[in-house]
């Protein structure tokens, strides 16, 4: 159910997680890393607690913010690799049906939850790559200075 409650909150863990993760492009290496691991916290409470049209909203500004403040690519990047999962995990979580004898709902089994970001986050790679450009002549470039700054 849409509620301006719902919106507020959605739009409030996006613009937490969009601020960390424009913060963790900027600092050192080890806030870096920090802040990257704690990126989609926000959002995640804002789905997980408020259901899947909070994580659409989050994603959403979340996007917009980061292609406002740095480039529109940085804003797909960020929808593709906090948004998406974000939304899928708050939707999956939201699935429940009513028990037969009508004694309680059974959701979502977490184990299924766990298998479907798994396999997102293994595809993501890929799909990522072939947008960039698929061979590793053209990749190199791009990488070669993120992988120098990770092990300095």
């Amino acid at each position: 159910m849409i509620t301006p409650q719902t919106v507020l909150v959605g739009l409030g863990g996006g613009l937490a997680s969009a601020v960390l993760f424009y913060s963790a492009a900027r600092g050192g290496v080890l806030l870096k890393l920090a802040l990257f691991v704690l990126t989609p916290l926000p959002a995640l409470i804002a789905g997980l607690g408020w259901g899947w049209i909070a994580a659409l909203a989050s994603a959403a500004i979340g996007a917009i913010v980061m292609a406002v403040a740095a480039t529109p690519a940085f804003g797909v990047g960020y929808f593709l690799t906090l948004g998406m999962p974000t939304i899928l995990i708050a939707w999956m979580a939201d699935l429940g049906r009513a028990r037969p004898d009508g004694s309680g709902t059974d959701w979502y089994p977490s184990g299924n939850i766990l298998a479907n970001v798994a396999l997102y986050a293994g595809f993501l790679p890929f799909a990522i790559a072939l947008m960039i450009g698929g061979s590793y002549a053209q990749l190199k470039p791009d990488l070669l200075p993120f992988v120098r700054v990770l092990t300095e």
